[in-house]
């Protein structure tokens, strides 16, 4: 049996995350954007550059914050260069290598807390909203309760998803339990593609 039960945002140890909207929110809904937005990227995939590109398009002004040195870089190149250039041209302030400390509430605003990663700097501003991507929390009641009614205790041996298919025969009785993509941690959706091709080839 293989669990693909995905998983929940995650918005990282900041203060003040109450007070922020999950990329999935801003992507989902886009009404629930206001006219001054940041967004806050810990990842360096997609989501962030994609709902930045998509703000700004419409019209609302966008401050991307990084963690990494560059913009995208989980990416493949053209995607990063594709980003790059929506922001680029629709006047997205771009700030690299800060973290979000946190973000408090000053009358209908945030405050955001920024800090350099390389100097520890601290620097402060105010928008209208915050947007977090921070990857995602697995959901895992599912596997939780079957867990312990499987014949592998949920556990996937690795050595056994390497060399040709059919690598080895079911059980003999019982079932065995394995979890993909977010359901296991954080993960894009290709990783996710890889784990199930490699879980399905095996018998």
């Amino acid at each position: 049996m293989i669990v693909a039960t995905g998983g929940v945002p995650n918005f990282g140890p900041a203060s003040g995350s109450e007070l922020c909207l999950s990329v999935w929110d801003v992507l989902a809904s886009p009404l629930q954007a206001k006219a001054d937005v940041l967004i806050y990227d810990a990842t360096g995939r997609h989501p962030a550059p994609s709902a930045a590109a998509q703000l700004a398009a419409a019209g609302h002004a966008v401050t991307f914050v990084a963690r990494d040195p560059s913009l995208a870089p989980e990416m493949e190149h053209h995607s990063s260069i594709t980003y790059r250039k929506a922001m680029a041209e629709r006047d997205v302030q771009v700030i690299l290598e800060h973290e979000l400390v946190s973000v408090a509430l000053i009358g209908d605003r945030r405050e955001v807390v920024l800090r350099h990663l390389l100097t520890g700097r601290e620097t402060r501003s105010t928008h209208d909203q915050v947007v977090v991507e921070h990857g995602t929390v697995p959901v895992t009641d599912l596997f939780d309760e079957l867990r312990p009614r499987s014949v592998n205790d949920g556990v996937t041996d690795i050595s056994t998803l390497i060399g040709s298919a059919p690598l080895r025969q079911p059980p003999a009785a019982g079932f065995e339990l394995h979890r993909i993509g977010d359901a296991i941690s954080s993960r894009s959706v290709h990783a996710a593609m890889l784990d199930a091709l490699r879980l399905g080839v095996q018998f």
